[in-house]
């Protein structure tokens, strides 16, 4: 192989690197720029040497829209997507929607950046909830010490609680939930 020029174009921000990749993924990796598996990377010859001001190959990078997901009360997970509707996502990731389940926004919703998409199973969940508990404090009055000093005498850790609770969902809006 021989390396080659490429011109790489981000959006504003323009690369150039020499790389003898074989593949436009490779190319754009050569030059130090981060891609998403949902990113799209076209290659094309310079057509216009003036006005591109680069020889050789030019790629093309179309970013993917990031959007954040929550599924079944779960909590929301980065995803990135190159659809236009909520719908397309959803069956793009293959994500499970029963006729039961609500899904917000609606499914003919345009896909916009950081925007929030859940999927809520209707009907009875269990979540288990951890929470950090501090150690107790015990106060000891001890004679042996000057008035106002204080001693620790054992150091305690804080600990964690862990409480499962049964949720009732109706609609995509918790009706009830009980510990």
């Amino acid at each position: 192989y021989r390396a080659a020029p490429v011109y790489v174009s981000d959006g504003i921000s323009t690369y150039t690197t020499v790389t003898a990749a074989a593949t436009p993924r490779g190319m754009v990796a050569k030059s130090g720029v981060t891609l998403y598996p949902e990113d799209r990377v076209t290659v094309s010859a310079v057509d216009n040497l003036v006005l591109q001001q680069a020889i050789g190959l030019r790629a093309v990078i179309t970013r993917a829209t990031p959007v954040k997901v929550g599924l079944y009360g779960a909590l929301a997970v980065a995803m990135r997507t190159q659809t236009k509707t909520v719908g397309d996502f959803i069956r793009e990731k293959k994500i499970v929607v029963t006729p039961a389940d609500t899904v917000k926004p609606a499914l003919a919703t345009p896909i916009s950046s950081n925007m929030q998409i859940d999927v809520i199973r209707n009907g009875i969940h269990t979540i288990t909830v951890s929470e950090d508990v501090s150690p107790p404090v015990q106060t000891v009055t001890d004679a042996s010490l000057s008035f106002g000093a204080t001693a620790v005498r054992q150091e305690g850790t804080a600990g964690k609680r862990t409480n499962t609770y049964e949720i009732n969902v109706q609609d995509g809006t918790e009706v009830s939930r009980k510990l």
